[in-house]
């Protein structure tokens, strides 16, 4: 399934995958704001969209970076620019816009049952960079260390 034009949210499907759900390893995840029509067609697939803190509808898809059964590493998703060449997951910011390919499929587990979105792929149509060199730094005032010698013992101020 597609997910054509979406603005995509908290994207961590290059060097920098997220703990999965059991933290016992990890995922490349990344969010898909959604459309009401988007919402109404994953709705009736079996796939229930969340919404973010400002109450717009999204959508996670997930991959893990290694295989359940084996351990051995899988594949990362592919990404690539508007154009179709390869493209640096690391850099898609918040509200890129972006093709978003995703596989459905249903799954079974300790007697529960349930149905999965999967990341396949995704194209970056509209890149807004995220650069993690724009961090914030701080400005201070350095201070003298004190240290206290025991002849303070009788001024302590407290």
């Amino acid at each position: 399934m597609l997910l054509k034009n979406v603005k995509v949210m908290w994207t961590k499907i290059g060097s920098n995958p997220d703990s999965n759900y059991n933290e016992d390893g990890y995922e490349w995840t990344i969010d898909c704001l959604l459309s009401d029509e988007q919402v109404a067609e994953l709705s009736s697939k079996g796939i229930q969209s969340k919404d973010d803190p400002e109450g717009r509808p999204f959508v996670r898809l997930k991959r893990p970076t290694t295989y359940a059964k084996s351990g051995d590493p899988m594949p990362a998703p592919k990404v690539v620019d508007k154009y179709g060449e390869p493209h640096n997951p690391d850099n898609i910011g918040n509200e890129s816009v972006c093709n978003v390919q995703g596989r459905i499929r249903e799954w079974e587990y300790k007697k529960k049952s349930g149905v999965a979105f999967d990341l396949v792929a995704v194209q970056v149509i509209e890149l807004n960079e995220y650069n993690a060199g724009d961090a914030v730094e701080f400005d201070y005032v350095p201070k003298q260390e004190v240290e206290l010698t025991a002849t303070d013992d009788e001024n302590i101020p407290f």
